[in-house]
């Protein structure tokens, strides 16, 4: 199943297109960006159909040429109080051309975001410097992340 998020149509510039709909024929490609991560290297392609099918939002872009997917980015949210990204990844061999700033400002400017009072996510700490370019900031107040796993 496919499920169509707010971009009405795919943004193209140079050699990628902004898509808001992944496809089954990009399904592969996530998939296989997941797998060169340590953080996602066990994930099946039935964890990917899973992740987009219940993600509120989930951008790609695209090599116009290859029609390969470059880049992906996901948000879970009520679109009231909290929107939580989740994913941001970029093949490595496109690593430091922008596409990763082009994924998180789409997510940011996203019109059905513009009500979230919070958009928040987890990073390593050697990316923290990235996200705060882009107006995160690692001031959570009283806040702590905490976590249950899955065999809690």
């Amino acid at each position: 199943m496919s499920k169509q998020h707010d971009i009405r149509t795919s943004e193209t510039r140079g050699r990628w297109k902004l898509i808001g709909d992944i496809e089954p024929k990009y399904r592969k490609d996530l998939h296989q960006l997941f797998l060169g991560e340590w953080w996602s290297k066990n994930r099946t392609p039935e964890d990917v159909d899973q992740i987009l099918e219940n993600s509120s939002i989930a951008l790609g872009l695209v090599n116009n040429e290859t029609d390969v997917l470059l880049g992906f980015v996901r948000v879970l949210t009520d679109y009231c109080y909290f929107g939580f990204v989740f994913d941001l990844i970029v093949a490595p061999q496109e690593r430091g051309k922008g596409l990763g700033s082009r994924l998180l400002t789409a997510i940011i400017d996203y019109p059905k975001l513009q009500a979230v009072q919070s958009l928040e996510l987890c990073c390593q700490p050697d990316k923290a410097e990235f996200y705060n370019r882009h107006g995160f900031t690692e001031a959570g107040g009283r806040m702590r992340l905490v976590r249950a796993d899955a065999d809690f």
